[in-house]
This record gives C-alpha cells, structure tokens and sequence, in this order.
C-alpha cells in the first residue's frame, strides 16, 4: 500500500524515456523511486492510498480508486495528467501486457502516459477504469475482465469518449453482453459477428446523426435494435 501522489513534469518525462528504453529492448527495471522522490513527484492535497500493490483485476483497481479518490474529485482529480501517470508507474508491472518470456510489452505512450489527446485518452490502462468503474459500478465489470489487456471489449465500447459518456449505451451493454455468472463477457461478444460489441459501437455511431443517446434510457436504445442482438438477451 502506498499513499498517491502525482508525478511533476519531470517525473513524466523520466518515465518516457524509460518507456522508450523498454520498446527499444533494453533491459531495465521499473523506475520505482520516482514515485516518491521529491524531484520527480509531489504529494496531493489530500491523503488517499492505493490499497495493496497486486491485483486480481483491472474492476477491482477501479473499485480502490473510486473508493480512496472519487470523494476528492470534483472533475481537478480525472483531468489531472500528473496523478494518473504516478498510478500508471505504481502498477505497471500488474498491468503491463508481458511476452511469453516475460518481457514487458507497453505499446505506445498513451497506455500509461495520459495524452492531451482526447482521442488517445480512453487508452490510458488507469484513469479510464477508474471513471467507468466510478460511474457506473457494477454494470462494466464485463469490461475489464483481463488485468493485462484492454480487451475487444473495453476497445470497442470504451474507444469513442461520447459512447461512454452516454448511460444508458453502457447499461445496454451490460445488459447484452455481461455474463452475471463468471462476471466477464458472454460468449460471442468479442467477435466481429452479428449482435457483437464491434457492431453495436458501429450501430449506435451511426444512430447519434438521429437520436440524443445521452437522453435515452438501456430499455429505449435495447428496443431500437436490430434483430441480430436479440441472442444475447436471451
């Protein structure tokens, strides 16, 4: 268990390089100290801690965070870079997808870096499952049912900021797709076959040129779905 604090711009830039370093196939180890080194990080207002340093999936990372900083957070906490990247660094090593020899695999920056993109941000491996899981709770556990991956899931539903800000597209989703009994994804899902997630991130894009989405309720967006999906309310 650690107490969270924030990385400062030099802590960020540190923590590309090695980054860097890592896709360029240099062994190194996880730069720990700038956590906690002065010159790298800086404490926040308040005291919030991370919980233990494992974890068994990327919900229960969203359930510690929601829990130690939604209370603090009035929108300063979501969209502030320096925090997110110090929880990046603190858990990468659960994190991180690893080759079968144990290599870590980080992918590109915005994995663990928050970008200012606001295409690239719904990547970031940490703030993303904290806001989905501090908003909606239990209804997107189906979403991060891999602590490594993002998972064809997370890809699809989560990749488009608007669709996941919409309710009542996330409660459907639940509806469809989560299996209440291994908590994961139902079969099928993550396909790219008829009633698929791919496929309802792509209908319902198509259906935001005609209907408000965030206005409309899992019941209202279910009944206005093609046949094709109904195999997965059954």
């Amino acid at each position: 268990m650690a107490e969270i604090r924030r990385l400062n711009s030099a802590g960020t830039r540190a923590f590309m390089v090695w980054l860097a370093a890592l896709r360029a196939g240099e062994e190194t180890t996880i730069p720990m100290e700038l956590l906690t080194d002065p010159e790298t990080s800086e404490a926040l207002e308040f005291r919030a801690f991370t919980g233990p340093d494992t974890l068994s999936s990327r919900y229960e990372l969203g359930q510690r965070l929601a829990g130690s900083l939604g209370p603090h957070d009035r929108g300063a906490i979501t969209n502030d870079p320096g925090v997110w990247n110090w929880l990046a660094l603190f858990f990468f090593e659960s994190l991180c997808p690893v080759r079968s020899d144990g290599v870590f695999m980080p992918g590109e920056d915005a994995n663990f870096i928050l970008s200012p993109s606001h295409q690239k941000r719904p990547r970031h491996a940490v703030r993303t499952t904290y806001v989905l899981v501090r908003e909606y709770g239990d209804r997107v556990r189906f979403l991060f049912s891999k602590l490594r991956e993002r998972g064809e899931l997370l890809e699809q539903i989560a990749a488009t900021q608007y669709l996941w800000s919409c309710r009542g597209v996330i409660e459907a989703a639940s509806v469809l797709y989560q299996d209440d009994i291994t908590e994961g994804f139902k079969r099928g899902a993550a396909s790219k076959g008829p009633g698929s997630a791919r496929r309802f991130r792509d209908y319902l894009s198509q259906l935001t040129l005609t209907y408000d989405l965030h206005g409309m309720t899992a019941e209202e967006i279910l009944e206005i779905l093609p046949r094709e999906y109904e195999r997965f309310l059954s």
